[in-house]
């Protein structure tokens, strides 16, 4: 399997660190003593050894551990142990000396919907807080100097507690999605994330003040305060800097996978900077500056929950291997040779166990300068720095692409498997993958599984990435079961008590026949918007404009020219480009007519990949929709060939970041296209064929998406029996020989008619089998087209 990532040959991850203004972090010492994962840490009260720390567990114990200094260093020793809680915790906080109390306490919050004060001195709870909310809870805050905490849940809401008596002194409602991330800043504003990728500032008192709907792609996990502002980070795995306001500043991508927790130290670290320390799913803590220069990275041997700063300067970092790590900057308390060779070894196995391969049978990644690919796609998996990095020969531009790390899979050979197969989930590659919808929540997710992983194993890290009730277990367990055909008998954890009724991931199981699908793999419903991302000789591109202008004075001097001319090839991988960029966009298009648009239009195309371009185009809709622009420019009836080519090009980009505009315009595009059919089905080049199959499938991932959210829409109802009709039309053509546009025809059929692995739009499929759809089923091509199409025709003669 592989995790995707991108990186190139002997590019390293850009540090630029002035001489001796950073000192690294070193290992200090490992903390054993927990049954299952450790979720949080944070440092002891006050009154204990510096640098104590407490931690929370799976195991449902909270634990102390104390340094203790010695011949040979500083050692950590457990010294109480906290019981109270009846299931998972989630995390825990220090709550500081007030007037009303005389000591530090702390306090935890669990799967069990408790939050619970504890006596560190005496390891007793001192209050208790039952069905504290009505879901579970995800997120902890102690705020107003130790005052008050809030709390988030999956049941949407946040609750400030007055600290002293756990009575609820307020709710606050309004998120949509369950909330996971809390923060206070220092005039008392409070910041919220959630689930559904919003981020919303309060008043301290409650008061609603400010919505981000889109602050991340992907669910919001964690916000800290930094500087006068706030840091967040997500799911789709970056860090992004906020004013107090909720402006933005700046963003960067921190990692390849989830980001679960990030925190800014107390202090600077680095000249009069202080440091942003996130942990990952990647396994990795990473000590960044605020503009993205990441200073130090440390690899563990499992996923990262969170990381804590402590009392003496050092950090702890909550391991899903069921340890916690101390982190230290003085050499004094660094870990002894045998403690580090005992972490680096784990560390070693992990990256051994996650690609099912030794680093020392792999070759270098330097070989990859000296050989070339002998097919397009052909995998080659290499030792990168101790990482089996996964990379594909691409023949067209003839050279190698990493691709992303190699996970253990079941070929022998590594270097054999075919990811075509493969869907992705926050960068990760599965072979199968299934739509989740929470009943008690209506949030939806994605499972994914590969074949050979113990179910209930992949079940468990679903709930606890997702943090839901540990009662959907079983449930989830077994639908992975059926759905890869495997039987209950084994060596599996199955719970033996009888799970919760609240939760039916995947509904509508009311016709058994479906089960037939399963024999065949799962090529539908899609649910990533395809994209077009290729581009060649883009300083062709640039010169063939500056020959065609005689609109515009001086355009080889404008600052969006010059920026476009050294960064066009990656502009899709840009996070923020100058203003100046987009405007520039506009003027050309509103500059150039006929053929000369072609080279405009494959720049426009590329750059609505990047999300702060979609953006401009998105607030300049009022009065120029680039979208009516292109379906009344590209597909006249004597637009030539290359900008009919251009504006499909165009629509499919648009839904990656600009999916409003194509939605607004949903009505004009299908029009357009089926006013234009015949003359585009006619089109036999091999380019326009693909890109043809590609809008099919990309307008049939959003009227899916539609009809989801909306059900009672007969325009959207109308809208995918158009599209329906389009894409009957289109496999009937010669066309369908070529094997990506067949793929891609039949995988839109699917994705129209499939709203999950189990669940169809009947009418639908009652329509096409009245126009004879699956008569067109019989295709022959390469094996996922045969695939596809077998998975298709189950659909229809199950219903």
């Amino acid at each position: 399997k592989a995790k995707k990532k991108k990186k190139k040959i002997n590019k390293k991850e850009k540090m630029n660190i002035p001489e001796n203004a950073y000192k690294p972090f070193h290992l200090g010492d490992t903390l054993s003593d927990h049954d299952d994962q450790v979720r949080g840490v944070c440092p002891a009260p006050s009154h204990f050894p510096k640098g104590s720390v407490l931690t929370c567990s799976l195991d449902k114990t909270i634990k102390l551990w104390e340094p203790e200094n010695g011949e040979n260093g500083r050692v950590y020793n457990r010294t109480k142990i906290f019981v109270g809680h009846t299931d998972f915790i989630i995390d825990l906080k220090i709550l500081p000396i007030t007037d009303e109390r005389e000591k530090e306490l702390f306090v935890s919050i669990g799967h069990d919907r408790k939050l619970i004060v504890w006596d560190c001195d005496t390891a007793e709870a001192v209050m208790v807080k039952e069905n504290a909310h009505e879901g579970n809870i995800s997120s902890l805050k102690v705020v107003g100097s130790g005052r008050f905490i809030l709390t988030g849940s999956w049941d949407k809401t946040i609750h400030i507690w007055n600290a002293k008596n756990l009575e609820r002194v307020t709710k606050l409602v309004g998120h949509e999605g369950n909330v996971l991330a809390l923060e206070q800043l220092d005039d008392g504003t409070i910041i919220s994330g959630s689930g559904n990728n919003e981020i919303r500032i309060w008043s301290g008192s409650g008061k609603l003040k400010k919505t981000i709907p889109r602050a991340h792609t992907s669910c919001v996990r964690s916000i800290c305060q930094y500087e006068t502002g706030f840091a967040s980070t997500s799911n789709d795995g970056f860090v992004r800097i906020w004013t107090k306001d909720g402006e933005p500043k700046s963003n960067y991508q921190a990692h390849d996978n989830l980001v679960y927790s990030i925190i800014c130290s107390s202090s600077p670290r680095v000249g009069e900077h202080k440091l942003l320390i996130t942990s990952s799913e990647d396994q990795q803590v990473k000590f960044w500056k605020a503009d993205g220069n990441c200073l130090q990275r440390i690899y563990f041997p499992s996923c990262l929950w969170t990381c804590a700063e402590l009392n003496n300067g050092d950090f702890a970092v909550a391991c899903a291997d069921g340890k916690a790590y101390i982190l230290t900057q003085n050499d004094k308390f660094k870990a002894t040779e045998a403690k580090q060779k005992t972490f680096d070894d784990a560390v070693q196995e992990s990256k051994e166990k996650r690609s099912g391969i030794k680093m020392e049978d792999l070759e270098d990644v330097t070989i990859l300068t000296d050989i070339k690919g002998q097919s397009n796609n052909e995998m080659k998996v290499v030792n990168d720095n101790g990482t089996a990095m996964c990379y594909l020969w691409d023949m067209a531009n003839g050279k190698w692409e990493c691709i992303g790390e190699y996970l253990s899979g079941n070929d022998s050979n590594p270097n054999s498997q075919d990811l075509s197969q493969k869907q992705a989930i926050n960068g990760v590659l599965y072979d199968r993958v299934w739509d989740v919808e929470i009943d008690d929540t209506g949030a939806k997710y994605k499972l994914g599984y590969n074949l050979g992983d113990d179910p209930y194993a992949a079940a468990q890290q679903f709930i606890l990435n997702h943090g839901l009730r540990q009662t959907f277990l079983d449930e989830i367990a077994e639908f992975i079961l059926k759905q890869t055909g495997q039987n209950f008998a084994g060596d599996l954890n199955k719970p033996k008590e009888p799970q919760s009724a609240m939760f039916d991931p995947y509904a509508a199981m009311e016709k058994e026949e479906r089960k037939k699908q399963q024999e065949v793999k799962d090529h539908f419903p899609v649910e990533i918007y395809p994209t077009i991302r290729s581009f060649t000789k883009p300083e062709k591109v640039m010169a063939k404009i500056l020959e065609d202008n005689d609109q515009i004075d001086n355009l080889a001097e404008h600052p969006g020219w010059v920026y476009l001319s050294k960064n066009l090839a990656a502009i899709s991988e840009k996070k923020e480009v100058p203003k100046e960029v987009p405007e520039l966009l506009y003027k050309l298009m509103q500059s150039f007519k006929g053929k000369a648009l072609f080279p405009i239009l494959d720049i426009v195309r590329l750059a609505l990949l990047n999300e702060s371009i979609a953006a401009y185009f998105e607030n300049l809709a009022d009065t120029f929709n680039i979208l009516t622009f292109v379906c009344n420019t590209c597909f006249v009836s004597e637009a030539p060939f290359a900008l009919k080519l251009m504006g499909i090009r165009i629509i499919i980009n648009s839904s990656e970041y600009a999916r409003p505009l194509v939605i607004k315009e949903l009505d004009n595009i299908i029009s357009t296209i089926e006013h234009d059919r015949d003359n585009l089905l006619a089109l036999t080049h091999k380019q326009f064929v693909i890109a043809f199959g590609k809008l099919l499938l990309s307008i049939s991932v959003l009227l899916r998406h539609l009809h989801i959210k909306d059900e009672s829409s007969k325009t959207i109802e109308s809208h995918k029996l158009r599209w329906a009709s389009l894409i009957h039309r289109a496999l009937a053509t010669p066309n369908s020989s070529n094997s990506l546009f067949a793929f891609d025809s039949i995988r839109s059929m699917g994705t129209l008619i499939l709203f999950s692995a189990l669940k169809a739009d009947e009418p639908l499929v009652d329509h096409m089998k009245k126009a004879k759809f699956q008569n067109l089923l019989s295709i022959k091509g390469n094996n996922k087209v045969e695939e596809a199409a077998a998975q298709l025709s189950n659909v229809f003669s199950v219903l």
